[in-house]
């Protein structure tokens, strides 16, 4: 029954779940291969341009790679979309459809007014997954023999779990609350959709239920609704260009963090046990992973401390002086400007021989 919900024509075809899918493909692949990009649509910081306040509900991971991987997510995201979306859009039909994702979309925005940053779809996959569970409700009450052998009832089933248990404790025991308090606000915003709707999605399921034609509409606001829809990926696609080519007004370039290479431990001794980074841009006084690694026999023990000396200089100081035997490995990754924008690049630095 599923299956045929899904793939018949005369059930209507998903263009907002389609060209969702799209545009957050647009949006993420580019940012995957280049961090630049995520200053240009994504939501972990203040906006630098309005639309961010929308498109950060189509980006996702973060520069610095510190949540969940790009791919992952994207991936998780969209399978939620394609599935959960889909299924919803053939019930509530093209313009109800918008609606919800409107709805959604708004209490994702309104989060970011909260203080509550984050990238990604998932306010908005989680609305249509609870819309998704009344309709399996409905569907079981109507055809449940039927529907036990399908397959798809199973892959819905493992989606509902496996997003709302499994990604939920997940969530928890990292401490990404902000997620967890995004994805509760879609699946509420959901269930409210479900209630406003609910008419409607009962004489759907109902039509799908008895196997009787649905009509297709010809309705002015499902046109509208998919034109809104079609302007999302050609939007983004423009700002990609407009990007790309450094023609964004306020563009915030990417100042590339070059690796030091390695050198010997008399390197620092002779800097006066200091190591000393200079950046040609204003730095933010924060660093989101800072590794040092010491490798050492001396029963001497050698600790070192880290700090901005200021907005162009950041240095690693060492309470004694290095031995030839020992070895210190450095890692830094996760700069910002004085603006507060990501730049994309790390450091890794090598003193003394390396094992």
């Amino acid at each position: 029954m599923l299956f045929k919900i899904y793939f018949h024509k005369g059930y209507g075809v998903p263009k907002i779940s389609l060209l969702f899918i799209l545009s957050c493909l647009l949006v993420t692949i580019p940012s995957y291969f280049n961090n630049a990009f995520y200053d240009v649509f994504g939501g972990v910081q203040e906006p630098l341009y309005f639309w961010q306040n929308f498109t950060h509900n189509l980006e996702h991971g973060d520069p610095f790679q510190t949540g969940l991987p790009t791919l992952l997510h994207l991936s998780i995201n969209i399978f939620v979309i394609a599935v959960c979306g889909i299924l919803v859009e053939k019930v509530l039909g093209t313009t109800y459809f918008f609606v919800l994702t409107i709805m959604a979309l708004t209490v994702s925005t309104a989060g970011r007014f909260l203080g509550i940053y984050g990238n990604g779809a998932s306010t908005i996959a989680w609305s249509y997954a609870a819309v998704a569970f009344y309709s399996l409700i409905l569907l079981i009450k109507g055809k449940k023999k039927e529907l036990f052998r399908d397959p798809v009832f199973y892959i819905i089933i493992f989606i509902l779990f496996t997003i709302w248990i499994v990604i939920t404790l997940f969530n928890f025991l990292w401490k990404w609350h902000n997620s967890n308090t995004l994805h509760l606000a879609g699946v509420v915003t959901g269930f409210i959709a479900t209630v406003l709707f609910r008419n409607i999605i009962s004489d759907r399921i109902n039509r799908f239920v008895t196997q009787q034609p649905v009509e297709k509409s010809t309705s002015k606001w499902d046109k509208h609704a998919t034109w809104f829809a079609l302007y999302v990926p050609v939007f983004v696609l423009t700002v990609l260009i407009l990007a790309w080519t450094g023609n964004l007004p306020n563009q915030a370039l990417p100042v590339e963090v070059t690796p030091y290479g390695s050198a010997p431990v008399s390197a620092i001794n002779e800097a006066n046990k200091i190591i000393t980074f200079h950046f040609k841009e204003s730095m933010l006084d924060h660093i989101n992973q800072t590794s040092v690694t010491i490798g050492s026999s001396s029963d001497e023990p050698l600790t070192y401390q880290s700090t901005w000396q200021d907005s162009n200089t950041y240095i690693i100081s060492f309470n004694r002086s290095i031995q030839d035997s020992e070895r210190i490995e450095i890692y830094l990754k996760g700069f910002y400007d004085a603006e507060g924008h990501p730049i994309p690049g790390e450091v890794k630095l090598y003193y003394g021989e390396q094992h």
